[in-house]
Parts: structure tokens; C-alpha cells; sequence
């Protein structure tokens, strides 16, 4: 049967192990963690980009934008840099994607003295979709018909962030570049965030 004085001594020695084990983990929850921010604000700022993609058409305004962001965000970084971009990456029938590649490096501090430079390296692939947010909950019939009148427009859901009439030029001149356009109820074209062609005033027309 053991003595006391053997357990004493497995506490002394087992201890010490539990102790640097809890701040190991403390340290790669904190590892995570800073990853985990590094690409969430990545990807909120690529969402923005594809929203007005035609706003960025300069690759290095874009990759200023997005290594300014993080570097606010992530104040543990040592240095962010979009090291590649790619626009027009054909993939799964579609040719619309952009992808980046960046690096992030940043130092974890914790109490037992374990200090490090930790270099993270992040591939994110995404769809380009110029325009507004799309998740506005749609009207219904008796929303669309206040008044009396409804009036339907036309949007390019893939760049645009306008609305036009049917007779606008910039409608006719994106039918003669085979550019379909969507047709859509000037309410809920409102509702989600287009705003009114200035060649045409996004004049609808009545039914």
C-alpha cells in the first residue's frame, strides 16, 4: 500500500506537467484565435471588394484596402501582406472567382515566458459579384401594389447598383454586349439597396 508521502511526490512531479500543459493550450487557443480574426476580416473585406468590384479594378488599391483592415483589426500582427491576387480564375463551370494569397506574422506572449513568432499564411477563393447586398426580405404582392401601381425596373444582379428603365441607353447598350438584365419591382429594387440610374432616373413603367 503506498505511503503518504508518495503521493506528495507525484503531485510535485505531475504538477509542473499540468501546469505548462493548461498554458499550452492557452497558447494555441490563442494561436487560433488570431488566425481565426486574420481571415474573418480578410473575407468580410473581399465580400466589400466583390460588392464593387469594378471600384478595384487596380490591384494594388485592393490590396492596400484589405492589409490596412486587418492591421486595424489585428493588433497582434507584426505584418500582414496580400503577397498574390488573382481575378478571373476559372473553376467549376464559372470564371468569375478571385483569389488571394496573403501572409500574416504575429507574436503570442503568455505567463510561463513562451514567446514566438508565429507565420500564418491564408489562401481565400471568391465569387465576384458586383452590386448591393442581396438579403433584404422580399415584399409581398400588397407591398408591390401600395397605391394602386407597381412598377417594375431592370438590375444586372452580377455588377450593377443601379436601377434603369427598359428604354435606357445603358440598358440598350448592355443587351447589344449579350449582358441580360433582371426585371424586378421598383420596390423591392429600393429595398435592396439599388439606387436610380442618372441617364435614365430609373423611370419604371406601369401595369
Amino acid at each position: 500500500m503506498p505511503k503518504q508521502g508518495s503521493y506528495l511526490v507525484e503531485a510535485v512531479l505531475t504538477l509542473p506537467l499540468c501546469i505548462l500543459a493548461v498554458v499550452a493550450l492557452a497558447l494555441i487557443i490563442r494561436i487560433i484565435s488570431i488566425c481565426q480574426m486574420i481571415s474573418f476580416v480578410t473575407a468580410c473585406e473581399m465580400k466589400d471588394i466583390n460588392l464593387y468590384y469594378r471600384s478595384y479594378m487596380d490591384t494594388v488599391s485592393l490590396c492596400r484596402k484589405i492589409e490596412k483592415s486587418v492591421r486595424n483589426e489585428c493588433e497582434a500582427l507584426t505584418d500582414f501582406k496580400v503577397k498574390n491576387v488573382r481575378r478571373h480564375i476559372p473553376a467549376g463551370g464559372m470564371d468569375d472567382l478571385t483569389g488571394i494569397t496573403a501572409e500574416a506574422k504575429f507574436t503570442v506572449h503568455n505567463p510561463a515566458g513562451i514567446h514566438g513568432e508565429i507565420v500564418f499564411t491564408e489562401k481565400l477563393l471568391t465569387r465576384r459579384f458586383a452590386g448591393t447586398l442581396r438579403d433584404a426580405v422580399p415584399l409581398d404582392e400588397e407591398a408591390f401594389t401600395s397605391g394602386g401601381v407597381s412598377q417594375k425596373v431592370l438590375v444586372y444582379l452580377r455588377y450593377g447598383e443601379k436601377y434603369h428603365s427598359a428604354s435606357c441607353s445603358v440598358v440598350k447598350r448592355e443587351a447589344e454586349e449579350k449582358n441580360e438584365a433582371a426585371e424586378m419591382q421598383l420596390e423591392d429594387a429600393v429595398r435592396k439597396g439599388y439606387t436610380a440610374c442618372r441617364l435614365c432616373g430609373g423611370g419604371g413603367s406601369s401595369e
